[in-house]
């Protein structure tokens, strides 16, 4: 078994409303946690960023720029602006200078239009190509179908949800946003019933 953090180029396939883009978003904690539950995927980063980037709003970035400003580090830098997390900037800079950012990429099937996905896939690789940074990106089949992958991935293929599984992620899922919205509770502490 390998981490995600080894160095390796990772694919999650999944398809629509299998939790890819929850699994993503997920996984960024866990590689930061002291005791993450996933432990298979999420052995220690070591000094690992992790930064997780929707592919969409590269390939928009992509159709808008045909500069610098469409690079994948303006794109990062852009993406954090638009968080209010301007201030987390310096240190991502420094983590892709270094090569010890982990890349997280959501839906390599979104894009804004196929020229633009292209564009941007081109530039993940591009990007990817020389370095020694790990990435985990998500897709959906037909998406890796149109636009495979160049290079070396690691491809693990995600079980669809039924409706009963997909009703009760969602529920976690906005009961979490309501408990951050407001003091509770929340998931902390809670099993993840009937996902099994």
């Amino acid at each position: 078994a390998t981490s995600v953090a080894s160095g390796e180029r990772h694919v999650l396939v999944g398809a629509p409303g299998s939790a890819k883009a929850p699994s993503l978003r997920h996984l960024a904690p866990e590689l930061l946690s002291d005791s993450p539950a996933l432990t298979l995927w999420t052995r220690r980063p070591g000094d690992r960023l992790p930064v997780w980037l929707p592919f969409h709003f590269f390939t928009w970035r992509q159709a808008r720029y045909r500069d610098a400003n469409a690079s994948l580090a303006a794109t990062l830098r852009a993406w954090l602006e638009q968080h209010d997390a301007a201030g987390l900037w310096p240190l991502v800079e420094v983590a892709l200078e270094d090569e010890r950012l982990l890349l997280i990429v959501d839906g390599l099937d979104e894009w804004v239009s196929e020229s633009a996905g292209r564009s941007a896939l081109a530039g993940l690789e591009t990007f990817l190509g020389p370095r020694q940074v790990p990435a985990l990106v998500s897709a959906r089949p037909y998406g890796l179908d149109r636009m495979p992958l160049a290079g070396e991935w690691v491809y693990a293929s995600i079980a669809e949800l039924s409706p009963a599984q997909q009703r009760t992620l969602a529920g976690l899922w906005f009961d979490a946003v309501r408990g951050a919205a407001k003091p509770g509770p929340g998931l902390r502490g809670q099993e993840s019933p009937g996902l099994d």
